[in-house]
């Protein structure tokens, strides 16, 4: 008898634990189809799964690009079984770069509900996102009066786009209160306003003339302020590091963007980063601060010595060598991923760390080459091409012609006769 009433007892503990695990297993989210596998900033993404909670922004949507930080979004609307997102500018800083450029980029998805889910998305069911919307450029129309569709109708707000510039100024400026990006070109208008006012000193500027950053016209990749980087550079700076806040920490109106603005102390070179400034003025310009703490500049990984192009033009006479080296992404500490930040990585493993390559020294130098400075690394090629060479093999100017010898700084001025 009593073997028999354990044996009921266990048996009610067995269903009980096994139910509960079910129901735990039930409300866990899980993602089983996404679509479309192909698309852009401003299209809606669909996810089919389970555990999802119906409603408006009841549910959160992580994206995560490989080797980068997560980033947490609200589902616009979502049943148990499907969630809609209108993939937001805000992910735009996130996508990768090439050559200045954001590129479309495989981010991984996660759907926190009442609970986690349990992991993000294999690489098959990993929607590819690219900076534009594959249905054009066109913004989305209001949706059921509620334009940045925070769950707060537009009568109940002062600014409906939620862009930062109230619907009353966004009038005056003749900017469209229902679109944080009134021109299209990947730029919040209020960071376009606010540096036009930096640019014009604080000053009110007449947004249907021209030239200074302007939410009417498309200008985003224009250096308005002259300090190498691009109003599209700055404002992802803004974005990813300045957490969108209303002071700007980086700012196309300023050289020096300084508490939010263009004045205040300048930013002193850090102990021991004598290579960030690059003009030797003792203090750091917004071109030579390093946005995402790698030891490299912003200017000199977006669009300067950290660029396999502008190689190609100090050597303008010679080869670029083979094979091409993966670029870095200035808004990304650790670019390839294996735990090295950039400024102490070696991109082309001559065993001369990037910050090395930068201070250039008595020899030349290339962060793309393995045989510069050194062309006996164990990188270099051991049969250089024999005409139109790479550096260090330009005959017009080796010391000499015969042999492979690495070139010293400044260059060695070609024979006259």
């Amino acid at each position: 008898m009593i073997l028999c009433l354990l044996g009921a007892l266990c048996a009610v503990a067995i269903g009980t634990a096994a139910a509960t695990a079910a129901s735990s297993k039930s409300t866990t989210p899980t993602v089983k189809a996404i679509k479309p596998a192909t698309l852009g900033i401003g299209d809606t993404l669909t996810i089919r799964g389970t555990g999802f909670v119906s409603g408006k922004l009841k549910n959160w949507v992580v994206f995560q690009r490989d080797r980068s930080r997560p980033v947490f979004l609200r589902a616009d609307i979502a049943t148990k079984t499907e969630i809609r997102i209108k993939v937001p500018e805000k992910l735009r800083p996130y996508l990768r770069l090439k050559a200045g450029k954001s590129v479309s980029t495989r981010f991984r998805i996660r759907v926190l509900a009442r609970s986690f889910g349990e992991a993000f998305t294999a690489t098959g069911l990993s929607p590819v996102i690219g900076p534009n919307p594959l249905g054009g450029t066109k913004p989305t129309p209001d949706v059921a009066g509620d334009c940045d569709k925070d769950g707060i109708k537009n009568s109940a707000e002062t600014d409906d786009d939620g862009d930062g510039l109230s619907d009353v100024r966004e009038k005056a400026l003749k900017t469209d209160p229902c679109n944080a990006d009134t021109d299209a070109d990947g730029i919040n208008d209020y960071f376009e306003v606010e540096s036009a006012l930096d640019l014009n000193s604080r000053v009110n500027f007449y947004p249907v003339k021209r030239p200074y950053p302007n939410p009417l016209y498309a200008d985003a990749d224009t250096d308005f302020d002259g300090d190498g980087m691009t109003q599209r550079d700055e404002y992802y700076a803004w974005v990813r590091y300045g957490g969108s806040k209303p002071d700007l920490n980086y700012s196309d109106g300023c050289q020096d963007t300084r508490n939010g603005g263009c004045s205040g102390p300048g930013t002193p070179v850090p102990a021991g980063q004598p290579w960030l400034d690059i003009d030797g003025n003792g203090v750091l310009a917004d071109d030579e601060k390093d946005v995402d703490g790698d030891g490299l500049g912003n200017w000199d990984e977006a669009h300067g010595r950290m660029v396999y192009a502008y190689w190609k033009a100090v050597y303008e006479t010679e080869k670029p060598y083979a094979p091409q080296y993966g670029a870095v992404d200035f808004l990304d500490p650790d670019s390839d991923g294996d735990g090295l930040p950039d400024g102490g990585d070696d991109q082309d493993y001559d065993d001369l760390n990037n910050i090395s390559e930068l201070n250039r020294g008595p020899y030349w130098v290339q962060p793309f080459n393995p045989c510069l400075p050194n062309w006996k690394s164990r990188t270099c090629s051991k049969h250089p091409p024999i005409t139109d060479s790479w550096p260090p093999f330009g005959k017009a100017y080796s010391v000499d012609p015969a042999e492979s010898q690495p070139l010293v700084w400044p260059r060695p001025v070609a024979p006259t006769s």
